[in-house]
């Protein structure tokens, strides 16, 4: 085995952190925004099988010091294909869950867009010329 392999490996290895970590994101912010946790989840565990996969094709096919035959190149350039096309859906997944996965506030959870008045000055009369320091007494 020759360096470039264990650069790969070390590149998936990173990639694989990576996609563990969203894994764990998911299921500690679920309660917050379920759908987006649903298809960060599903991305970040397909991303995670096409690392591992692509991990395993290289120590079937690449790595070895006897002669490849045709029909094992054919067969890993498919599988490498493959492996691209769920890693591309799996990012159309993520950017589903960025723009468009997370629940809308509901109005009864929503911040009130200006102050709410002050109780404690309900019982007098407002002022008309006194000037104000700001300091409440």
């Amino acid at each position: 085995m020759d360096l470039l392999f264990y650069t790969d490996l070390l590149i998936y290895g990173i990639f694989g952190l990576l996609h563990l970590a969203g894994l764990t994101f998911a299921l500690v912010y679920w309660r917050r925004c379920p759908k987006a946790c649903a298809l960060l989840f599903t991305a970040s565990l397909m991303n995670l099988l096409v690392s591992l996969t692509r991990v395993g094709l290289q120590l079937r096919f690449v790595n070895h010091d006897d002669i490849v035959v045709r029909e094992d190149i054919v067969w890993f350039t498919h599988a490498m294909y493959v492996t691209s096309i769920v890693q591309w859906i799996a990012h159309g997944l993520l950017l589903v869950a960025v723009f468009a996965g997370r629940n809308e506030m509901r109005p009864k959870e929503a911040r009130p867009s200006r102050p709410l008045p002050d109780d404690e000055n309900d019982d007098r009369p407002p002022s008309i010329a006194q000037p104000s320091t700001g300091i409440h007494e």
